[in-house]
């Protein structure tokens, strides 16, 4: 079995506000939940509207499964949020 936990360091340009930064966020948990079945929140910087981290974690018994559905989530969120910048990414394995 293999536990993958990745840390999303993203950067919103376009937030006006903490609501529009929430809003953008939320809408970003959804989609990741239901496309992908993982476990993601906003860990860190809540109270900033230009800023968040956000964290996914996901289980798998294939390695190289498990590496395609992480790569698969990347490319969804760069291309379905195109106005979030991921600034920087940790892995946790």
């Amino acid at each position: 079995m293999f536990l993958s936990c990745k840390l999303y360091h993203i950067y919103i340009p376009t937030a006006q506000s903490l609501k529009n930064k929430r809003s953008l966020i939320t809408a970003l948990k959804r989609k990741l939940i239901n496309n992908f079945n993982i476990s993601v929140a906003e860990v860190d910087h809540h109270d900033v509207w230009k800023n968040s981290t956000i964290a996914i974690s996901l289980v798998s018994t294939d390695r190289a499964n498990m590496d395609k559905r992480l790569s698969a989530i990347q490319k969804f969120i760069n291309k379905k949020f195109y106005e979030l910048e991921i600034t920087k990414i940790e892995d946790y394995f």
